[in-house]
């Protein structure tokens, strides 16, 4: 019986060639385009969620209006400040100048400069309250300290090799920090960024 069902369907298949091609067709895309929507999408709510109250956790952002109407997912720090004082429903607010590219000086036996891309963050010990890092060396009080800087283990194998970092220093642009702190890396999708933390 079942034999005769996959007869008669594959005679209509090759009986109406152009039909049985354009709906096989169809099928095939729409499944394709549902599957890449699904991936995009889980790829993109992914990032961030291994954080502590990821759920409760947002990124300000503002409009900019010229001619057309432009986003820049960042905002002032006297808004933040405002929200500290004015807005009792917000538990905490935090402040990072990320993504700045400076030259880093490592001194050691030979003295080494390193370009970095985009992989500078600035902030203090507040941001670590809000967001979840794995601190291999020191704590974030350390960070509140002027002059200062946390390395993330990638950066740390970078400018110190296997060493431990903690009680090093290095130069951005010619201000010397001391290291006081390494942090574990990110889980995998957060890992395309290296950073390190400084405070001035």
């Amino acid at each position: 019986m079942l034999k005769n069902y996959f007869k008669i369907a594959w005679r209509s298949l090759i009986k109406r060639k152009f039909y049985s091609l354009l709906n096989i067709s169809g099928l095939a895309l729409g499944m394709a385009c549902c599957i890449l929507i699904y991936l995009y999408t889980a790829y993109h709510l992914s990032f961030d969620s291994y954080h502590k109250n990821a759920d409760r956790t947002f990124r300000l952002v503002y409009d900019i209006y010229f001619d057309k109407t432009e986003y820049n997912r960042a905002t002032s720090l006297a808004l933040v400040n405002a929200l500290k004082t004015d807005a009792p429903q917000v538990e905490q607010a935090v402040v990072s100048i990320s993504k700045q590219s400076h030259i880093v000086e490592v001194d050691g036996h030979s003295r080494k400069l390193f370009k970095e891309e985009k992989n500078i963050s600035f902030t203090d010990s507040d941001w670590f309250k809000v967001l979840k890092f794995t601190w291999l060396e020191g704590n974030p009080q350390l960070l509140n300290q002027p002059n200062t800087v946390v390395l993330t283990e990638k950066l740390a194998e970078k400018y110190f090799g296997i060493s431990n970092p903690v009680g090093n220093t290095l130069k951005i642009n010619g201000q010397q920090l001391k290291v006081v702190g390494l942090l574990a890396d990110k889980p995998r999708l957060e890992s395309r960024n290296v950073y390190f933390y400084a405070f001035f």
